[in-house]
């Protein structure tokens, strides 16, 4: 237990339960496992994202691409900017974007 004075100039108490420290543990762990597992891309897919981040670059055609992230749904749309073959990033509307990171792409 731990005691302060806050900045009211009031006595503030804290603290921790050991039956909320146990849920608190069960939570973060339970968020971990949550996570999604990064989904395996076949080859006809890659080609696929590959033809339509190129024709939104070559065309100025607006694309959408889903991006992988293990805790939501992201997507990007708009027209490809910039493709750089070195660092192995896309960029759209001036944000930069890991191209390892697009499990689809359509044309829009």
């Amino acid at each position: 237990m731990k005691n302060k004075l806050d900045a009211n100039g009031l006595w503030q108490t804290k603290f921790l339960l050991p039956e909320h420290k146990e849920a608190l543990i069960r939570d973060s762990h339970h968020v971990e496992n949550w996570r999604g597992n990064r989904p395996e891309i076949d080859p006809q897919e890659r080609e696929l994202i590959m033809r339509v981040l190129m024709e939104s670059l070559g065309q100025q055609t607006v694309a959408q691409f889903r991006l992988y992230d293990p805790y939501e749904e992201c997507a990007v749309i708009g027209i490809v900017e910039r493709v750089d073959p070195y660092t192995r990033t896309f960029m759209v509307d001036g944000e930069r974007f890991k191209m390892a990171d697009i499990i689809g792409a359509t044309a829009v």
